[in-house]
């Protein structure tokens, strides 16, 4: 896995926590992005602060575009697509996580908090679920 030290906070963290930017040597910004949202949570423009307090589909817009790259417009389409139930169990959810390739980038799709997490636990590795299935039946 991939890290970079944010220079504000000075943790070392792994790419997911930093924002493209094509301008840096390293393709990705220096600050990550708790301290790129604390800043405007407390020391940014209070013009823009108050905009997005009001209106807090501005800033799920600007998270959901810098993360996966697709609008919050986007995402709700494919909420729609999906019923708003997870891809995986099938559940229906008020609010469903954005499941990408770590690799690739690629979305995949909408998952409830639960399956993403499992996923993410078993480090989206095949030979992982292929032994965790087994062992639920019985065959480990």
């Amino acid at each position: 896995m991939i890290t970079l030290v944010c220079t504000k906070c000075g943790v070392e963290q792994s790419l997911e926590m930093f924002n493209k930017d094509k301008q840096k040597p390293s393709g990705y910004r220096r600050e990550c992005r708790t301290c790129i949202v604390e800043y405007w949570n407390t020391k940014g423009s209070s013009r823009a602060k108050n905009r997005r307090l009001k209106n807090p589909e501005i800033l799920r817009n600007t998270e959901i575009k810098s993360r996966y790259g697709i609008s919050l417009s986007e995402y709700k389409i494919m909420v729609s697509l999906q019923n708003s139930k997870c891809k995986i169990c099938n559940i229906e959810c008020d609010k469903l996580c954005i499941d990408h390739c770590h690799t690739t980038g690629e979305i995949r799709g909408l998952l409830c908090k639960k399956c993403n997490s499992a996923l993410g636990f078993f480090d989206d590795n095949l030979d992982n679920l292929t032994n965790a299935i087994k062992y639920l039946g019985g065959k480990i």
